[in-house]
C-alpha cells in the first residue's frame, strides 16, 4: 500500500442484512437463539418494518417454520441461561413477550407469503 493511500471503508450492513444474519445464520443454521437476536427481530417490527420484510423475503417458508418451531421449543430458563444478557433494552419485554413477538412476526410474515401467492395465482 503507497503511503498516503486511502483503505477501502468497510461496508456497513444495513438492517435487513444484520437481520437476515441472525435469523439465517444463527437461529435456522447453528440453533442458536439469543435474547438480544430476538430482541433485535421484535425492535424491527417497531422500527423497521420494511428492513424486516426484506431480511424474511430471504428466507423460504420452510426456514420461517423452522425458526417458529425454535422459539417455540425454548425452555422456561432459556434466557437466563444466555450468556449475552440485554443491556439497559429500550422495551422492559420479558421472555414470554419477546418469544410472542417474534412469533407473531414469523406468523405474519408467512400470511403476507401466503396473499402474494394467491395473488401471483389469479
Amino acid at each position: 500500500m503507497e503511503v498516503g493511500s486511502q483503505s477501502a471503508s468497510p461496508r456497513l450492513q444495513n438492517t435487513s442484512d444484520i437481520l437476515h444474519a441472525k435469523l439465517a445464520h444463527r437461529m435456522l443454521l447453528t440453533q442458536k437463539f439469543l435474547i438480544r437476536d430476538l430482541y433485535d427481530v421484535a425492535c424491527a417490527e417497531i422500527h423497521d418494518k420494511k428492513g424486516l420484510r426484506l431480511a424474511l423475503s430471504r428466507l423460504a417458508r420452510r426456514e420461517i417454520k423452522h425458526i417458529r418451531a425454535g422459539t417455540r421449543s425454548l425452555s422456561d430458563d432459556w434466557m437466563e441461561n444466555d450468556p449475552q444478557k440485554l443491556i439497559g433494552p429500550a422495551y422492559d419485554w420479558g421472555m414470554g413477550e419477546i418469544c410472542q413477538r417474534v412469533e407473531n412476526v414469523l406468523e405474519s410474515d408467512d400470511g403476507w407469503r401466503r396473499n402474494k401467492e394467491s395473488e401471483k395465482a389469479r
